[in-house]
């Protein structure tokens, strides 16, 4: 089957719509974590396709980890602040058909983590990186260190369960780029042109609010597989 997970909260609501009508009908079940909502909101019902779900707690962003999903499963995760086209699926299945039935996760924004040298030797740790940005253009795919789940796709069978992510809201990436170290997946970012994905700009990010702080447990994290992951580059 073909899986997307979204986690979603009031805030972003203005970009729910369009994301849904863009990915609902390329997957077979579209699982929405509704955070923060009382009641099911209009948008719940926009696909018969969609599994909506309020969740006991606010998962955050840890929400696209939230609903069970089967090992034979192909697993999108998605953003609710992200413009998809509608070949998106088919698109991403063919740049991951080389890598069937093994244990990755492939994505369109990664990151490889770069040794210190004298002139960035007293940079925080998460910023000593070279980041392929999800709006460029990558002429061919790369290992590297870690995959943005906003973009990311991975067999159900290299999914972490939620108690293992449960705890690293706003850090994502990091820990399932931690999970996939401990369990050899490898993370790859994937080959496309210039705007193949795009984004909608919110005054509230994870990125601005939480990731350029550089918390020194994420940065720990960062160390469990940096520079660790055979191919990498």
């Amino acid at each position: 089957m073909i899986v997307a997970n979204l986690a979603t909260y009031p805030p972003r609501r203005e970009n729910l719509a369009p994301v849904i009508a863009a990915i609902a009908p390329q997957v077979d079940r579209l699982n929405i974590v509704f955070n923060q909502y009382e009641t099911l909101q209009e948008e719940a019902t926009r696909a018969a396709n969609i599994n909506p779900i309020i969740p006991t707690e606010d998962t955050k962003d840890v929400g696209k980890f939230y609903p069970e999903v089967a090992d034979e499963d192909l697993v999108f995760l998605i953003d609710d602040d992200m413009i998809y086209p509608d070949t998106y699926v088919d698109f991403v299945r063919d740049a991951v058909a080389p890598y069937a039935g093994k244990g990755f996760v492939a994505g369109f924004h990664g990151s490889l983590y770069k040794r210190p040298r004298l002139k960035t030797l007293f940079r925080p740790f998460v910023e000593r990186r070279k980041v392929y940005f999800f709006k460029s253009r990558l002429r061919e795919a790369i290992v590297v260190d870690q995959v943005a789940t906003n973009a990311a796709v991975l067999p159900g069978s290299a999914m972490p369960p939620y108690a293992y992510m449960r705890d690293s809201q706003k850090f994502v990436d990091v820990r399932l780029a931690k999970w996939s170290h401990e369990h050899g997946h490898p993370h790859i970012c994937l080959a496309r042109e210039d705007h193949f994905l795009d984004d909608i700009l919110f005054d509230e990010t994870i990125y601005a609010d939480f990731t350029l702080k550089n918390h020194a447990h994420v940065t720990r994290e960062v160390k469990t597989y940096a520079f660790r992951t055979p191919g990498r580059g």
